[in-house]
């Protein structure tokens, strides 16, 4: 059989990998995030700039070329989704300002004007919101 020494060893390398195999899922999961929203935010500039201001869209375009570039760089996981953040932080105002257009019943308290029919418009409207998001995101599970 194996030593004391020898089984110690074995728990201290299994406890030592294990530590390395969260750090690079952490990593590649920082990674995956950043590839997604690059993909999101560049589909979004394609579909609604004509939409947004100049500003909007150079500001958005820098952001996910300092992204590509952490990418690139393989920068530490951290960075990658400082930028991330960055990025969703600078994006989302305008984000809102275009689901607020093409939905604005939500925002709206006499949209309900009758309880009773609430559930069946809700049902209604969040039908079309899921089928405008796919549609948003080139989905054509409708």
């Amino acid at each position: 059989g194996l030593t004391d020494a020898q089984v110690e060893k074995m728990l201290l390398d299994g406890f030592q990998f294990a530590q390395t195999d969260i750090q690079l899922r952490l990593q590649q999961e920082a990674v995956n995030e950043a590839q997604q929203l690059i993909y999101l935010a560049q589909r979004f500039l394609e579909k609604n700039g004509n939409m947004m201001s100049e500003e909007e869209i150079k500001g958005t375009k820098q952001r996910i070329q300092e992204l590509e570039r952490l990418l690139q760089s393989q920068a530490p996981k951290d960075e990658i989704l400082a930028q991330v953040t960055l990025l969703n932080d600078f994006t989302r105002p305008f984000a809102e300002r275009l689901m607020d257009a093409w939905f604005p019943s939500f925002n709206d308290a006499s949209y309900f004007p009758d309880r009773s029919e609430w559930t069946d418009i809700a049902i209604a409207d969040a039908t079309v919101a899921v089928n405008a998001v796919l549609e948003f995101l080139g989905d054509d599970r409708k």
